[in-house]
């Protein structure tokens, strides 16, 4: 069971408003706060959060208190990059990439941060930006001389500094560099500018190897603004600003901590006490640093299934498509599991998504489909999210993603692998340990491949490759012993962290399908919004449709859990659920295969009784659900594209009847165009005659809700 680690700054809804503020927590239970004027102190177990978290209902907002945050999200226009149009977005990630390469110049030592310092690298600062530009959209084509370019100029040097101070100043929030966002104002008093300089300009001064005691340093340097302001006084100059010896303690504990090191200790200690290890800063939690990253397999296989493959003709077979896949893999760099993994036919902004999907979910349903007998249940909320500069990675959608989902992306400076070493030694485990084991080894250079045919060898197709790869690593890698954890086994170590830190709290179901969901537009009707055959509603878009004149929207759909769906209404997304069903957990590709076989035996009824609806479920949870999880991490899981077209056809112009009413109108639950209170609404029309079937009776047409229909699925 995971234990979520919290902060007094984070606030969450439980059920119902008002709101909880996050107080503490132990071993068994957690404290919250309920806002209000008669405020209570309330405390729930991990289990009843458990229970909450798989409600619709459940929101979390991390540092939602934080005063920084609170700052930014006053200012700002919408609260994350979804919100903004297509075009803002697009600039808000153009001055984000800008920066970081600006940061990474920085840091390299080519630049300073004045104006005249960029404008004497804006050239070689172009020249950068257009290489990434061209990765950036130009995913899986190959660049050749003929292809069109897009150039973007840069803005002048000083935007480019004045948005860079603003991006470091936030803690690298990508939302502080999106259009209409106005600097806060300062909150707190300080001394003036003349006072602050004065004060480090001794503190440099005064501090040495040998006198390397912060509090008689802060006394040292009251006693100079002393001798300090008795000149300024005979010279007709105002005094300075006498801070406290504790002030000014603070001001030095703020310093530069590296080059506080080198006052005390010297340059040389200073360079050997920072420097970054081949694993890069140490790391204390879980779920602090993930990595994520890809590589091209050193396996060939089949780009196909291979359940029909004994019955294919000869020369089929002989020339059935083969190469190598590419693996897109997450690691958790504090304990090193696994936290998500998948095949892919190439790298692409679509595949990176899913797999950030994979990073916040408990995947105990996909290790058993697969055929893995541990559980896979790491999981949790994001920190920093650190990835190489690839074209996927640094695509518009990922970016949105990650921020959209409380992380902060990072890029590491490229061409150095030792400051991604976790995730690059995994890549290396499955070489090692796995690759050997498996027909159709590819190998790394000619001389270590020899005679071995790699392709006349093959013999695994893409879903025997998933499936080997997941029970590898949960079953084997989790479970083995790793030098890098001093010996330890990844699961211990999680175990091990979670039960001493806890583990960040993971998004909400609606969080996530807002981030990472399939956007498209849809009709707004009086019984809500029709999806995949479903109608679904919410009191909020009750209420829009009776404030509103708009009837198109725009949602998201989560392909992976159809039960719920994602609606914008004015700058926030709500939560819709289905209607008169319930399909929480049910996969896409599962409804759509049973829809297709209920709609087969009704082709002159537009509208399907609820009935079926029902039957199919309980057909989709005993047959589909396991096909359908191990589809989900290879190549040949649902494409935005695919989704997109399953919603025109088979559910185009097909829809389910809502239940039959049962009682008396007070027990009706109220939907768009059913009832209204005020007097005002128009009477409902008579439904359209259904076409008669084979039967004597339709069952459906009878005054009895709980007749049974004459024929069953089965019946097919």
């Amino acid at each position: 069971m995971l234990k979520p680690h919290f902060t007094t700054n984070d606030r969450a809804l439980i059920g119902k408003p008002p709101h909880y503020r996050f107080l503490g927590q132990d071993a068994t239970t957690t404290s919250w706060l309920r806002e209000g004027e008669n405020g209570q102190v309330e405390h729930f177990t991990y289990e009843q959060l458990t229970e909450f978290r798989k409600s619709s209902q459940w929101r979390y907002d991390r540092d939602y208190y934080d005063l920084t945050q609170t700052k930014l999200a006053s200012s700002m226009p919408a609260l994350t990059l979804d919100h903004l149009s297509e075009s803002a977005r697009k600039k808000t990630i153009w001055y984000f990439i800008i920066c970081m390469a600006v940061k990474a110049m920085y840091d390299a030592g080519e630049i300073s941060l004045t104006d005249a310092s960029i404008t004497m690298a804006k050239a070689a600062l172009q020249e950068k930006m257009n290489e990434i530009e061209a990765q950036r959209h130009n995913i899986g084509v190959d660049i050749k001389g003929f292809t069109d370019m897009r150039v973007r100029k840069l803005p002048c040097s000083k935007t480019i500094r004045t948005k860079f101070a603003t991006l470091r100043r936030f803690g690298y929030n990508l939302l502080s560099l999106s259009p209409g966002w106005f600097r806060a104002t300062k909150i707190g008093s300080k001394f003036n500018e003349e006072t602050e300089a004065a004060v480090m300009q001794l503190v440099r001064a005064i501090a040495s190897r040998e006198m390397d005691n912060k509090a008689e340093i802060a006394r040292q340097v009251i006693d100079r603004l002393m001798e300090l302001n008795e000149e300024r006084a005979l010279e007709g100059i105002g005094a300075l600003g006498v801070p406290s010896q504790r002030t000014i303690e603070r001001r030095i504990a703020a310093m530069n901590q590296a080059e506080l090191y080198a006052i005390f200790h010297g340059a040389d200690a200073a360079r050997k006490e920072f420097a970054l290890s081949a694993g890069g800063r140490p790391r204390q939690f879980a779920m602090d640093e993930i990595m994520f990253d890809e590589c091209e397999v050193d396996l060939f296989t089949y780009f196909t299934n291979l359940g029909i493959y004994d019955h294919l003709p000869k020369l089929v077979r002989e020339n059935l498509p083969r190469g190598r896949r590419w693996i897109c893999a997450a690691i958790d760099t504090r304990t090193r599991v696994i936290l998500g993994i998948r095949v892919a036919e190439k790298p692409s902004a679509e595949e990176a998504v899913k797999l950030l999907r994979m990073v916040v979910r408990d995947k105990t349903d996909i290790a058993k489909a697969m055929g893995a007998e541990s559980l896979w249940s790491f999981h949790g909320g994001l920190g920093m999210v650190a990835c190489d500069t690839g074209s996927a990675f640094a695509s518009d959608e990922f970016i949105s993603a990650v921020t959209a989902l409380g992380g902060t992306i990072f890029f590491p400076p490229v061409k150095i692998p030792e400051l991604r070493a976790e995730i690059e030694r995994v890549f290396g485990t499955i070489n090692s340990k796995l690759l050997t084991r498996l027909y159709g080894r590819a190998f790394h250079k000619p001389s270590a491949r020899g005679d071995y045919d790699s392709e006349g060898r093959a013999v695994l197709d893409d879903d025997e490759l998933a499936r080997i790869l997941t029970i590898f690593f949960v079953d084997f890698y989790h479970h083995n012993q790793h030098t890098g954890l001093n010996f330890k086994t990844p699961a211990n170590c999680w175990a091990e962290v979670q039960e001493k830190y806890f583990i960040n709290a993971p998004p909400d179901r609606h969080t996530v399908r807002s981030a990472v969901g399939v956007e498209m537009q849809r009709k707004l009707s009086k019984r809500g919004i029709d999806v995949f055959g479903n109608y679904y509603t919410c009191p909020e878009l009750q209420a829009f449709w009776h404030a509103s004149a708009k009837r198109q929207m725009r949602i998201k759909v989560d392909p992976h859990d159809i039960g719920a769906i994602s609606i914008l209404i004015g700058d926030t997304w709500v939560s819709a659920d289905a209607l008169d069903c319930d399909l929480d957990g049910v996969h896409m590709s599962s409804w759509v295969k049973e829809f297709r076989e209920i709609k087969a035996h009704n082709k002159a009824e537009s509208e399907l009784s609820s009935d079926l609806r029902d039957r199919a479920l309980k057909n989709i949870d005993a047959i589909c659900q396991k096909a359908a999880l191990r589809a989900g991490i290879g190549p040949h899981d649902l494409t935005k594209e695919q989704v997109l077209r399953l919603q025109k056809d088979p559910f185009h112009g097909t829809t389910f009847k809502p239940r039959p009413e049962i009682g008396s109108l007070d027990e009706t639950p109220d939907m768009m165009g059913t009832r209204f209170d005020t007097g005002t609404a128009l009477e409902p029309t008579e439904p359209p005659q259904r076409p008669s079937m084979e039967t004597d009776a339709d069952p459906t047409e009878t005054p009895q809700p709980i007749t049974k229909p004459t024929w069953k699925l089965e019946d097919k």
